[in-house]
């Protein structure tokens, strides 16, 4: 699978890129690329860090949505990367709260 990952800091414009991305799905989609929709009520895909770490270990942003939400949605958008993946489209994936986290372990989750 092939994934561009945009993990900037907080309060460098993420939420732009991120809303640009949306807006410009279909033209991203016909290049070969993809943005995957947003799930679980989160306005982007912070929800890959629930399988990264302790739930307690969350920033607290993140820990205000209940285990039982996280993980339905982290398997929905892992799910969609999936089917992307077969399709043979570079997935684009943007989270702020991605910034400072094990590179590793979102890698490898991505992956599987």
């Amino acid at each position: 699978m092939k994934a561009i990952l945009h993990i900037g800091t907080n309060k460098t414009g993420t939420t732009y890129l991120q809303d640009s991305l949306s807006a410009s799905r279909n033209v991203l989609l016909e290049q070969g690329f993809a943005y995957p929709a947003h799930t679980g009520g989160f306005n982007n895909h912070k929800v890959l860090l629930s399988g990264l770490v302790a739930h307690s270990d969350l920033p607290r942003h993140i820990r205000r949505k209940s285990e039982n939400k996280l993980v339905p949605a982290r398997i929905e958008l892992l799910t969609e990367l999936a089917r992307l993946s077969k399709e043979g489209r570079t997935a684009i994936i943007s989270s702020e709260s991605l910034f400072n986290r094990t590179k590793d372990g979102l890698v490898n989750q991505i992956k599987s």
